[in-house]
């Protein structure tokens, strides 16, 4: 299909663009998770495969989450559910080793939406044998339960008798009065007359000015200020683990860990205990989100899950009880040592695993964290053969071994360029005990990996193939399993080479990967692997997304896209560092006429005819859409909003300038210091190359970026008068006024001043390092700024806050430039909620059509 003309005329226009948006974003159906357990009813050999998918409904204001089930036995893969189940909102669902047993946490329905976290209560369903067979709620013993994928990991017993978790530590708020409530009774220090409270009941006089019930805090509390964990973590502020022996009917705190410790992560070993991750919260919160360098640690507690003496009900003769196991001795009731057990060196921490057979702790340790993002290193703990769980005595760790390293500079342009990530892995990433499936960005691509972790490999090479211990990186040890051909099965959908999608793993299980595979002009849709030993993939989608197929073939059918390298043009020269003298890259989403047209036209056609040759491709105009971050990467995947925009009319191009993760560490260290600078030459450099091989339309180029890309547009806009309009989204404009007040001042330390700078969080900035943010921020520009613009803010931004985005329009408006603001109650830094995403990028396509094709 091609590509709709825009609309003419006012009126016509936002119909026609509001209606288009509609069709587009809810026709598309996202993989939100994916899980494979043993099919309780196909025999030993059944797995069942279970898809949460979801919908966005704009009329509703609202996403629709649904479950689909298959069934993979014997080489055969039949969907068992054509009729999606909608699915509740709910914290988190995890299914049990056995698959025999299935966790739902869920928020207490009643709960007030406006409580504070610590207050919230939650309920724990445990469903086995087809029905509800517990539900425990866990009101008075801790607040909100933690679902995210950095604190909010769930752990089963051995015997799938108990779970842990992570929920944020219980605020009783009565316990924390104002200075007039009942419970705190108030003396006049003038007076010796007793005072009798809104009950009429005497109190004796009393010298001190406040009397309280002994188990009370003090009064005038209620709104002490809690910091918190910042972006999509508001209120959130004390992770702590929590037991639940559901039988028992039995919610306690995990002993032996210390109150300065945030933990997330848990990991449950049989005869070992506990693993998880810890920040030290004895100093200030930082934002988490998008940030993997918070210092943190994995450490072990030994436990065993037995209920502490004074939590532990009186034996009950039920049948039920007497089947269960007796955890609930007084004398195992005895002080927990925890220990920390990752490196020193490994500064900031994240996602370990646990082994198969329980042999290993796999985990991401970063050695440089003064950047959000970066190049992480593989770590393998081989974990003790037997443990001392049941004296909770701490157990005698080996030091971790690297099996992958830090890659600075790739060995070749297509090598691997090491392991950095976007959000954690997959609960269950083993393929076998030896072997870890993960997803790796790879420049501007994401591919599906096997890692061989074993301790063995390093000495079975040949003498001839060895390599300094000081150059080994362990790029040997990573085997791309993203290769091959994906059949189509009964999926609607035809073969393709597995190298032209970017995936995503799920869920592994025996020797089956469950992964969610899709490309620029494909919408993602899961796929089954079936790996043999030498790492050779059999993939299959899934049959039953044929709607996904008509969306495809409706909407994507005359899409196409490429995958540009660029030279940079500054910072690059012979004393620049390494790292600044790679090419960067950018992907293109065009026409399938355009893209022919170009790639068949001779150098020698063109010098001939350029008005010729532009004519016949009928060049369409550039939207220009740099990513956030800045340590972030685009990879070549579907998006459902670029395609809105090449509907509307428009040739994507989405930067990785340097900086980018995904291309080795060296490059992305070039950033910092330079940022505002080097990033926007970067991004003028991809334009460049764009019109100067008559890609796109030299004369209609616009910009439209969010966070870090709304400081890219902010500063292009404002430096280059090339671009007929821009939209920045919650951007970035005076770093000097953002350092007191996002959640991640240390970003604009570093950002602005360089890596050196890592460290500094206050707001009480040097002139020198005030200067330097100056200098790199749009706002320094923003007087020369005569490109129309438009603002996007959400106002519960943390990240960001949208005063940020107010002093760019009141600059804007200053200077006499059109310009125009949308602001979203109730929405963070991402404007996560359906109104404000359907509002701004529909907004934002009117308004750059405005500009771009004008009436």
């Amino acid at each position: 299909m091609e590509a709709p003309a825009p609309v003419k005329g006012g009126q016509a226009r936002i119909v026609e663009e509001a209606e288009l948006y509609r069709r587009l974003i809810c026709a598309h159906t996202e993989i939100v998770d994916g899980w494979l357990v043993s099919s309780p009813s196909g025999g030993d050999s059944a797995i069942d495969a279970l898809v949460w998918e979801r919908q966005t409904d704009v009329e509703a204001g609202d996403h629709r989450a649904f479950q689909r089930s298959w069934r993979i036995d014997k080489g055969t893969l039949q969907c068992t559910s054509p009729f999606p189940v909608e699915a509740k909102p709910v914290i988190k669902v995890v299914h049990s080793p056995s698959g025999k047993r299935t966790a739902v946490l869920r928020k207490d329905p009643k709960a007030d939406e406006k409580a504070k976290k610590s207050a919230i209560g939650c309920f724990i369903d445990i469903w086995e044998k087809g029905r509800l067979a517990y539900t425990v709620k866990t009101q008075g013993k801790h607040g909100i339960i933690y679902g995210d994928d950095i604190f909010g990991n769930v752990a089963w017993s051995s015997d799938e008798s108990q779970l842990v978790y992570v929920a944020e530590k219980y605020d009783d708020l009565k316990k924390r009065p104002s200075f007039w409530e009942h419970n705190a009774t108030v003396q006049s220090a003038a007076s010796d007359s007793p005072i009798k409270d809104k009950d009429d009941v005497e109190t004796p006089a009393n010298p001190s000015a406040l009397k309280l019930k002994q188990e009370e805090g003090a009064p005038g509390s209620a709104n002490e200020y809690l910091e918190d964990w910042g972006e999509t973590f508001v209120g959130y502020a004390t992770p702590r683990l929590f037991c639940v022996d559901y039988k028992a009917k039995k919610v306690f705190p995990v002993p032996g860990i210390p109150d300065k410790l945030a933990c997330g992560d848990p990991q449950w070993v049989p005869g070992l205990g506990l693993y998880f991750v810890a920040l030290d919260i004895s100093v200030r919160r930082l934002g988490v989100r998008f940030c993997f360098n918070r210092e943190s640690a994995v450490y072990h507690v030994p436990f065993d899950g037995a209920i502490p003496a004074d939590t532990a009900e009186k034996k009950k003769d039920s049948a039920d009880k007497s089947s269960a196991p007796d955890n609930t001795a007084a004398e195992k009731d005895k002080p927990l040592t925890i220990t920390k057990v990752s490196s020193d060196s490994d500064l900031s921490v994240h996602s370990p695993r646990i082994s198969p057979d329980n042999s290993k702790l796999a985990y991401f340790g970063y050695v440089s964290i003064a950047t959000h993002n970066g190049n992480a290193r593989l770590r393998i703990l081989d974990l003790p053969a037997t443990g001392t769980v049941e004296d909770h005595q701490p157990l005698q760790h080996a030091q971790a071994r690297t099996v992958v390293g830090v890659i600075d500079l790739p060995s070749s342009p297509t090598a691997f360029t090491g392991f950095s990530f976007r959000r954690s892995l997959s609960p269950r990433p083993w393929l076998s005990n030896d072997r870890l499936v993960l997803s790796a960005p790879w420049r501007s691509e994401r591919k599906l990996v096997a890692v061989d972790v074993s301790s063995k490999v390093q000495a079975e090479r040949k003498e001839d193939e060895k390599v300094e211990e000081a150059q080994d990186k362990g790029e040997s040890r990573v085997h791309i399993l993203s290769t091959g051909v994906v059949h189509a099965a009964d999926s609607g959908e035809e073969p393709i080479s597995a190298e032209q999608l970017a995936w995503e793993v799920l869920d592994i299980k025996r020797d089956q990967i469950l992964a969610v595979a899709s490309a620029p002009n494909r919408p993602a849709i899961p796929v089954l692997g079936k790996v043999n030993s030498d790492n050779q993939v059999a993939w299959r989608f899934f049959p039953g997304f044929e709607a996904t197929a008509s969306y495809r073939e409706q909407y994507t059918r005359n899409l196409t896209w490429k995958i540009l390298e660029i030279a940079p043009t500054t910072n690059s020269g012979q004393d620049a560092p390494a790292g600044a003298k790679l090419p960067f890259e950018a992907i293109l989403l065009t026409t399938k006429k355009t893209a022919e047209t170009s790639n068949s036209s001779s150098e020698k056609d063109k010098e001939k005819a350029p008005e010729e040759t532009e004519q016949k491709n009928k060049l369409r105009p550039l939207l220009v859409i740099p990513h956030g971050g800045p340590h972030g990467a685009y990879a070549a995947e579907f998006s459902a909003v670029w395609t809105y925009f090449f509907h509307v009319g428009y040739d994507v191009l989405l930067v990785n300038y340097r900086g980018s993760t995904a291309f080795g560490q060296a490059a992305l260290e070039t950033l910092p210091g330079k940022c505002g600078t080097q990033d926007v030459a970067d991004v003028m450099d991809s334009i460049n190359y764009v019109l100067d091989n008559k890609l796109s339309d030299a004369s209609r180029v616009a910009l439209l970026g969010g966070s870090h890309g709304g400081f890219l547009t902010a500063h292009l806009v404002s430096r280059f008068n090339i671009f007929k309009a821009g939209v920045a989204m919650n951007p970035v404009i005076n770093i000097n006024t953002m350092a007191g007040s996002t959640d991640i001042s240390d970003w604009c330390f570093v950002e602005a001043g360089g890596l050196d700078k890592h460290g500094r969080t206050t707001s009480l900035i040097s002139s020198e390092t005030f200067l330097a943010m100056h200098k790199a921020s749009p706002i320094n520009y923003a007087q020369n700024c005569v490109t129309p613009t438009l603002v996007v803010l959400g106002l519960a931004d943390r990240r960001v806050p949208f005063a940020q985005g107010l002093e760019f329009y009141w600059a804007l408006k200053e200077k006499g430039t059109e310009t125009r603001v949308l602001a979203y109650e109730d929405n963070n830094h991402g404007l996560p909620t359906v109104t404000a995403s359907s509002d701004s990028w529909i907004n934002s396509a009117l308004w750059l059509n405005k500009f771009v094709f004008p009436t």
